[in-house]
């Protein structure tokens, strides 16, 4: 049977990997619906932990009612093995992760979802370093999570994707994390965002930042590493994307304006790096500058008049910001430009 915890300001502590609990059809849970109020402090640290028998998770948040597990820690812990999930948090909220490995699960490695009583997910979850590679499916799966942070963490092999960000998740941020070798077909991708096979009928989720974060595509050919479906507001900058066929992102709304949002500063070994563009997803720029030059006679305008000169630049666009420079004396001149079509 599942060892159930109940209480607040808990520890299960092990003293390392060597101290390892192994479930059969079971799990380590914490259940605030049954107790129909908040758990606090559930802490757990320094221990390995697998699961065998009936699938299921291995360390279950179990909330509802409006209740949930809140203010928890978890740190220096290995998940070697799972007959589901590896981790699943359902009504859980304010949480740390630090230097946790999940690996090998049959399902997901770090899963997010709804309550029973629909109403939250995991809300205001950190996750600093450690690794989830090796499983089955998607490394991570969430669904309608808000303020969920990832801080240099590794996903990799796992046979679903990277991380799916299924239905109305928002303000999901990655810092300098490393993603290699997700998925195992060529349309599976590094991160997954409101793909409709996923999140029909759902809200369309708000607010992923990727930041100075690393794809690496060795063995599976994947199309893109990054799949938009539907995400209002991404902003990715700073990333490197490599081995991809296509390029480093597919913008692909599901619905007409459903995707918006910037991509800077980022590179890529192929060459196309935002696909599917359209006047909602402002492409990657890598701060292009496109230059002309021409002759004005500037002594011969009168006092109180304007000269206007026209000159084609390749490569610019209507709106593209124009940066106007002469190394003459002005005289009390101004020099103003704007870009339009000839």
């Amino acid at each position: 049977s599942n060892v159930s915890i109940s209480n607040n300001y808990t520890n299960v502590k092990g003293a390392g990997f060597a101290s390892h609990i192994k479930f059969d059809g079971a799990k380590l849970l914490y259940d605030s619906e049954s107790k129909t109020t908040h758990i606090f402090g559930c802490n757990i640290s320094d221990i390995q932990m697998s699961r065998i028998g009936t699938a299921g998770a291995v360390i279950e948040h179990k909330g509802g009612n409006t209740m949930g597990v809140a203010r928890w820690f978890m740190s220096n812990i290995l998940i070697s093995g799972s007959t589901g999930s590896g981790i699943k948090l359902a009504g859980s909220w304010i949480g740390d992760m630090a230097a946790i490995t999940i690996m090998s699960c049959a399902s997901y490695g770090l899963e997010m979802v709804l309550a029973t009583d629909g109403l939250s997910s995991a809300n205001a979850i950190k996750i600093h370093g450690g690794e989830i590679y090796n499983g089955s499916a998607y490394g991570c799966y969430f669904e309608v999570v808000s303020g969920v942070s990832f801080f240099g963490t590794t996903v990799e092999g796992n046979e679903g994707g990277g991380i799916n960000l299924a239905a109305n998740c928002r303000n999901v941020n990655l810092y300098g994390c490393y993603f290699e070798g997700n998925g195992s077909v060529s349309a599976d991708a590094d991160i997954l965002v409101g793909d409709i096979a996923h999140s029909v009928g759902t809200a369309v989720g708000y607010g992923l930042g990727v930041y100075g974060c690393v794809f690496w595509d060795s063995t599976t050919n994947k199309d893109y590493a990054i799949e938009l479906s539907r995400m209002q507001h991404a902003f990715i900058s700073g990333s490197a994307f490599n081995g991809y066929v296509s390029g480093g992102i597919n913008n692909n709304p599901a619905l007409e304006n459903q995707v918006t949002g910037t991509v800077r500063e980022s590179i890529t070994t192929v060459g196309v790096l935002v696909n599917g563009e359209d006047h909602l997803f402002r492409r990657v720029i890598e701060e292009t500058q496109f230059t002309g030059s021409a002759t004005l006679d500037f002594p011969s305008i009168a006092s109180g008049a304007e000269a206007v000169l026209t000159l084609t630049v390749t490569g610019a666009a209507p709106g593209d910001f124009v940066q106007v420079a002469t190394a003459q004396n002005l005289q009390g001149l101004s020099l103003t430009g704007n870009c339009h079509v000839a």
